[in-house]
């Protein structure tokens, strides 16, 4: 059984739907969590979101927060998940937040991302990382990114 359909089983045994808030990785988990046969027993959707304004609007990001750190940091990863989870009334939210390449106007010399797994039924962050990504190209490190957040959903909702 591939991760997906592991992800698919653990959610469908707790009786969870999960969905998914994207930056950096662009809509590759939700694409990744909608090969599944059958994913609508468990996956609700996803929103992906670049611009600082429709975090703040669509997910409900601190605002103030966003603006000192460029949209990127752990908190900002958890908000995102959590606003994913109210914006399609779900118990489990993912979302991903970081910079895909580098960026000499943003001071960024080594890509980076946030992660974070939230648990809206329990009001728990069940994981938040940081993650230095070294894939090469800005797609590299996407396809980098979400293979990182599946195999950790996977592990996370396997302990729940």
């Amino acid at each position: 059984m591939n991760k997906q359909s592991m992800i698919k089983a653990y959610l469908v045994d707790l009786g969870y739907r999960i969905s998914v808030a994207e930056s950096l990785s662009s809509g590759n988990i939700q694409s990744s969590l909608g090969s599944v046969p059958g994913a609508t027993e468990f996956f609700e959707g996803g929103i992906t979101v670049y611009s600082l304004e429709q975090k703040v609007n669509l997910l409900k990001v601190d605002k103030t927060h966003v603006l000192k750190v460029d949209c990127v940091s752990g908190r900002v990863a958890k908000e995102m998940a959590r606003g994913v989870c109210e914006l399609f009334n779900t118990q489990i939210g993912v979302s991903t937040t970081g910079y895909a390449e580098p960026s000499e106007e943003m001071g960024v010399e080594q890509p980076f991302a946030f992660f974070c797994i939230w648990n809206n039924a329990t009001r728990m962050e069940l994981e938040n990382q940081r993650v230095i990504l070294d894939g090469g190209s800005r797609t590299e490190n996407q396809e980098m990114i979400t293979e990182i957040v599946i195999d950790q959903l996977t592990q996370t909702l396997g302990e729940i």
